[in-house]
Protein backbone atom coordinates (compact mmCIF):
# COMPACT_ATOMS: atom_id res chain seq x y z
CA UNK A 1 0.00 0.00 0.00
CA UNK A 2 1.20 3.50 -0.90
CA UNK A 3 2.00 5.78 2.16
CA UNK A 4 -0.87 7.17 4.11
CA UNK A 5 -3.04 4.87 2.21
CA UNK A 6 -5.78 2.58 3.69
CA UNK A 7 -8.13 -0.03 3.47
CA UNK A 8 -11.59 -0.20 5.09
CA UNK A 9 -13.91 -3.11 4.95
CA UNK A 10 -17.62 -1.89 5.41
CA UNK A 11 -20.35 -4.38 5.94
CA UNK A 12 -24.14 -4.20 6.89
CA UNK A 13 -24.14 -7.55 9.18
CA UNK A 14 -22.49 -7.97 12.43
CA UNK A 15 -19.33 -10.23 12.00
CA UNK A 16 -17.45 -10.81 7.94
CA UNK A 17 -17.96 -13.98 6.50
CA UNK A 18 -21.45 -14.70 8.01
CA UNK A 19 -22.20 -18.41 6.87
CA UNK A 20 -18.72 -19.66 7.94
CA UNK A 21 -18.11 -21.36 11.41
CA UNK A 22 -16.55 -18.94 13.93
CA UNK A 23 -13.30 -20.00 14.09
CA UNK A 24 -13.14 -19.25 10.26
CA UNK A 25 -14.31 -15.71 10.77
CA UNK A 26 -12.11 -15.32 13.87
CA UNK A 27 -9.00 -16.32 11.62
CA UNK A 28 -9.86 -13.88 8.66
CA UNK A 29 -10.86 -11.22 10.84
CA UNK A 30 -7.44 -11.15 12.63
CA UNK A 31 -5.42 -11.51 10.20
CA UNK A 32 -7.35 -8.40 8.19
CA UNK A 33 -7.05 -6.51 11.28
CA UNK A 34 -2.75 -7.75 11.13
CA UNK A 35 -2.61 -6.10 7.91
CA UNK A 36 -4.13 -2.67 8.92
CA UNK A 37 -7.68 -3.19 6.97
CA UNK A 38 -9.81 -1.09 9.11
CA UNK A 39 -13.59 -3.22 10.04
CA UNK A 40 -17.10 -1.32 10.02
CA UNK A 41 -19.27 -4.23 10.48
CA UNK A 42 -22.97 -3.29 11.49
CA UNK A 43 -22.62 -0.21 9.10
CA UNK A 44 -24.86 -0.04 6.16
CA UNK A 45 -23.68 2.07 3.33
CA UNK A 46 -26.74 4.89 2.44
CA UNK A 47 -24.76 6.45 -0.37
CA UNK A 48 -21.89 7.07 -2.51
CA UNK A 49 -20.67 10.11 -3.58
CA UNK A 50 -17.46 11.99 -5.32
CA UNK A 51 -15.71 12.39 -2.34
CA UNK A 52 -16.63 8.75 -0.44
CA UNK A 53 -19.57 7.51 1.29
CA UNK A 54 -22.26 7.40 3.92
CA UNK A 55 -22.98 5.43 6.13
CA UNK A 56 -26.17 4.87 7.63
CA UNK A 57 -25.57 6.06 10.91
CA UNK A 58 -24.62 9.18 9.38
CA UNK A 59 -20.57 8.95 9.37
CA UNK A 60 -18.74 10.02 5.84
CA UNK A 61 -15.91 8.16 5.15
CA UNK A 62 -14.03 9.95 2.60
CA UNK A 63 -12.35 7.87 -0.12
CA UNK A 64 -10.63 8.26 -3.38
CA UNK A 65 -11.95 4.54 -4.85
CA UNK A 66 -14.71 2.46 -3.43
CA UNK A 67 -15.53 -1.13 -4.51
CA UNK A 68 -19.03 -2.81 -3.97
CA UNK A 69 -19.14 -6.56 -3.62
CA UNK A 70 -22.25 -8.04 -3.13
CA UNK A 71 -21.06 -11.19 -1.77
CA UNK A 72 -19.77 -14.89 -2.68
CA UNK A 73 -22.78 -15.79 -4.47
CA UNK A 74 -25.67 -14.34 -5.98
CA UNK A 75 -28.86 -13.12 -4.01
CA UNK A 76 -32.04 -15.39 -4.58
CA UNK A 77 -33.96 -12.68 -6.34
CA UNK A 78 -31.47 -13.44 -9.49
CA UNK A 79 -32.53 -17.19 -9.51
Amino acid sequence: MAPGAGVRLITEGGEILAGMDARTRGTAESALRARGVRLHLGAGVTAVHARGLRLADGREIEADAVIWAGGAAAHSWLG
